[in-house]
């Protein structure tokens, strides 16, 4: 396991660099680990990166982070659904705000498809602060919608008053990280899948039907 000075001397390098575009990224990073005792950093470190982390293993996640997207700037996964980044949650965009049955129907294959995609960036390294995936949308006061949620693995709950005031909507729909990345959401995603046209077939089929 690296200490907490060699990762400040491979942070430190990094900002020396020329040209390097992510200074004010590794700057802030730098100000997290300084702010921290040795034994903070250890934790964090194990957690984040994993035990007995290796100085290229610290490299390789740092790239990841200098990749991710600005916080709260919305990215786009498919045509249905994009996400930006509250915290240590993805929080997921689910549109158009105005949905036919056939269209939420579909909308499942476009959420198994995001959430596959933010799945490929997790064991890529990328999302390593992710905890959650929460998702708010008025489309999930329709039963079908929240069907499609439940069977890929979310909870869905009312919020209180205060919820539903700030996001006009009682309900929000979670999924954890930790089962994201299990075999049983794999099983699940697969099921959920199976029969239904992929994202290409329905796009082609809209596309004949103008």
């Amino acid at each position: 396991m690296f200490t907490r000075q060699e990762a400040i001397n491979v942070i430190e390098n990094q900002i020396k660099q020329k040209n390097n575009a992510n200074v004010e990224k590794y700057q802030e990073i730098l100000k997290k680990i300084n702010s921290m005792s040795d034994e903070e950093f250890e934790n964090i470190a194990k957690q984040r990166i994993g035990e007995n982390a290796t100085i290229e293993m610290l490299s390789t996640w740092l790239k990841a982070k200098m990749e991710e997207h600005p916080k709260n700037e919305f990215i786009k996964l498919n045509n249905m659904v994009s996400y930006h980044i509250i915290h240590e949650t993805i929080a997921l965009h689910v549109v158009p705000k105005q949905i036919n049955s056939k269209q939420a129907r579909e909308g499942g294959v476009y959420l198994a498809d995001a959430l596959e995609k933010i799945k490929s960036k997790m064991k890529e390294g990328k999302f390593s602060d992710i905890t959650t995936i929460f998702a708010v949308s008025d489309l999930l006061k329709l039963k079908l919608l929240q069907k499609n949620f439940k069977d890929l693995g979310f909870q869905i709950e009312k919020g209180n008053k205060n919820f539903e005031k700030m996001f006009k909507n009682p309900y929000q729909a979670t999924l954890s990280r930790k089962f994201l990345l299990s075999d049983e959401w794999r099983e699940l995603k697969e099921r959920f899948v199976e029969g239904k046209p992929t994202i290409e077939e329905i796009e082609s089929k809209e596309q004949l039907d103008k």
